[in-house]
């Protein structure tokens, strides 16, 4: 929903590590859940996010590989 993925993409602009499981957890879902996984680790750095953005940066959905890719950038 509209409501989850505002809501991840504040988290993940306050939040700088350790929502990677909930980022795994989301990437297994619906369009909305994996772009909410994308912007939970819009500000995350380690290793486990990195590989996460690089899945959704192959999403098939453009807004989802938009935003993963606009982290790896």
């Amino acid at each position: 929903s509209l409501y989850r993925v505002e809501a991840a993409r504040a988290l993940g602009e306050v939040r700088r590590a350790g929502l990677e499981p909930d980022a795994a957890r989301l990437a297994a879902g619906d369009r909305d859940a994996r772009l909410a996984a994308a912007w939970l680790l819009r500000r995350h750095a380690g290793d486990e996010a990195v590989r996460l953005l690089h899945r959704l940066a192959a999403d098939p959905e453009p807004a989802v590989a938009t935003a993963a890719v606009a982290r790896l950038g």
